[in-house]
């Protein structure tokens, strides 16, 4: 019998912004480098609350695991974790969507969740900024609805691009934020 030490060398990226953000995947990589170069606030967006977009608790990750966990420690309190694993699996998705050539040629002109997760990125450190849920009504129902992040000097263009994206197949009556009706200008009616 042979007794040999046997090295397995890894290699691994990992983001400087956000350690514990790491892959051995050279695609996903792609995405820490874009995030820790170009937008480090994606991180910070990923992993708080106050984005509907791209938040921590967002539905945008159809399917997708929450980036921040919430447990107990040993006394019973309740703790906020980061979950480094989702932080990447977000991360991936969002840069695929801003980054993927097929989506920019199929989606033109005008793509609503490219423009949503842009939007978020130029606006998250705006004085007033946060989220809400917008829902389309036209004369009878409820047609589309969709998370949108805003500022109250940026809604009257989040409600016409919203309106844009919605109104390819009904009419708008009215719009719905938050369970609060506004007017097609952004004003909240009483």
């Amino acid at each position: 019998m042979k007794d040999h030490d046997h090295v397995v060398t890894e290699h691994w990226y990992e983001s400087e912004v956000l350690p514990g953000v790491r892959t051995q995947n050279a695609d996903w990589a792609k995405a820490i480098k874009w995030a820790d170069e170009q937008q480090p606030v994606i991180y910070e967006i990923l992993t708080q609350n106050r984005s509907k977009v791209l938040g921590g608790a967002s539905n945008f990750f159809l399917g997708g695991q929450k980036s921040v966990v919430y447990v107990r420690d040993a006394q019973g309190n309740k703790c906020r974790e980061i979950d480094c694993d989702a932080v990447l699996s977000r991360l991936c998705q969002v840069y695929n969507t801003l980054t993927d050539p097929i989506r920019q040629i199929r989606e033109a002109p005008f793509d609503i969740f490219r423009w949503r997760i842009e939007f978020t990125l130029a606006h998250y450190h705006h004085k007033g900024f946060r989220g809400g849920y917008f829902q389309q009504y036209d004369e009878k129902y409820l047609r589309n609805s969709l998370d949108l992040d805003y500022t109250a000097e940026t809604l009257p263009l989040v409600l016409q691009r919203f309106r844009d994206w919605a109104e390819i197949y009904h009419k708008t009556d009215h719009i719905m934020i938050d369970k609060a009706r506004v007017d097609l200008d952004g004003e909240e009616e009483l």
